[in-house]
């Protein structure tokens, strides 16, 4: 029997892209023919995490480091260093939209202004009215200082 199932995250392969289609043959014991370990196959720790749930806690260390920094510049360089030129760019608009969200411009004008897709500004959108606040309370501080 084949089973089709949606994976967004195989520990196990690196031939498997995030948000791929997987085959699963339960005959074969793993996805594409390829045998998998048994902790992957039983769903034992280290298992295949399925959702964001499930996923490694966050390292806390980098967060402390990042708030270590004391300039711009050493910030930068960090981020330089740690990311690469695609996620700052994609980082740097997620800002920038959340930025003009905040302003209350209109998404035809965001869209013009940032170069970011129309999924891009719904998603901050989203993380603006349901999110963590995140976005706002670093919007809020950089206006408190004045910038």
């Amino acid at each position: 029997m084949l089973h089709i199932i949606i994976m967004y995250f195989l520990p196990a392969c690196n031939c498997f892209r995030r948000g791929a289609f997987a085959l699963y043959k339960p005959e074969k014991g793993g996805y594409n023919g390829i045998a998998l370990p048994e902790q992957v196959r039983s769903g034992r720790k280290g298992g295949l995490p399925m959702n964001k749930k499930s996923r490694n806690p966050r390292y806390a260390p980098m967060y402390r480091a990042i708030l270590a920094l004391d300039t711009e510049e050493d910030l930068m360089a960090f981020f330089d260093d740690l990311c690469t030129v695609t996620e700052l760019q994609a980082m740097e608009q997620r800002f920038q939209v959340a930025e003009l969200l905040e302003q209350g411009r209109v998404y035809t004008d965001i869209l013009e202004i940032t170069g970011a897709s129309s999924t891009t500004v719904s998603r901050v959108n989203r993380s603006l009215q349901y999110g963590k606040d995140g976005y706002g309370r670093a919007l809020r501080r950089l206006k408190e200082a004045g910038e």
